[in-house]
């Protein structure tokens, strides 16, 4: 997986980057629980099963409205954003998606995510689909109820992230709005000249859905994202 400053940068400079890195993750599978809330209904997951409910290529393309998207990058661990720094650290989550920063002391498991572009220069589109594995629903349920704090905090407040080597670049989060289970949020990057985030998060059993969708026209593409890898649980792993 990118390392977060190429991951970023790819967003801001439009270019796709090939930079490896990625962050050790906890080993080991979750047990199945009777945990069941709304969303977290259903059979826990193991981390052999994580990445088989990520969205493939003709799915995303169909959500964010491309027919060109392709597959830029996989990772296997939590993108880790070591050496990097934001001017707010407690809303890094809120910003960005599955971020080392936004998970630290969390106890997640495992994390697994693929990110999406067109594939020229200047792509219209930037699709980062995550999905973090918890021991537990009820675990997975606390981080979700965390984060949700955590967006409602940094609504209005101008984040500015400066990668290990780059450009730094200012975010501002929207008022998140819940629905269905699925919190999403747009996130503008500030003298962007409309150049906007869309960042959807919810739980479905022990796994922590944890989306952005970047570009221009961008409203609640995150969010649809979000609901399409939540079925994807469902339909893989039925009660």
């Amino acid at each position: 997986m990118m390392h977060r400053t190429p991951r970023w940068s790819i967003v801001l400079v439009a270019a796709v980057l090939g930079v490896a890195g990625c962050a050790a993750t906890v080993s080991g599978d979750p047990q199945a629980g009777s945990d069941r809330g709304p969303l977290s209904w259903g059979p826990d997951l193991t981390g052999a099963q994580l990445a088989t409910v990520l969205l493939d290529v003709a799915q995303v393309d169909e959500i964010v409205g491309s027919t060109e998207m392709v597959a830029v990058k996989r990772y296997d661990a939590m993108p880790n954003d070591a050496g990097a720094s934001y001017s707010d650290p407690g809303c890094a989550g809120a910003v960005f998606n599955t971020v080392e920063s936004g998970y630290r002391d969390s106890h997640y498991v495992a994390a697994r995510g693929l990110e999406l572009s067109e594939p020229d220069e200047h792509f219209q589109h930037y699709v980062d689909q995550g999905v973090v594995l918890f021991g537990s629903g009820k675990e997975a349920r606390t981080f979700l109820a965390t984060s949700r704090g955590v967006w409602g905090r940094c609504v209005g407040k101008h984040v500015t992230y400066t990668p290990l080597a780059g450009r730094p670049s200012t975010w501002t989060i929207r008022t998140p709005v819940t629905a269905h289970g699925i919190t999403a949020a747009v996130v503008d990057r500030e003298a962007g000249d409309g150049y906007t985030c869309s960042h959807g998060i919810t739980a479905k059993s022990n796994v922590i859905v944890d989306v952005s969708v970047c570009g221009y026209n961008i409203a609640d593409q995150g969010g649809s994202i979000v609901a399409a890898l939540v079925g994807a649980v469902a339909g893989k792993f039925p009660t």
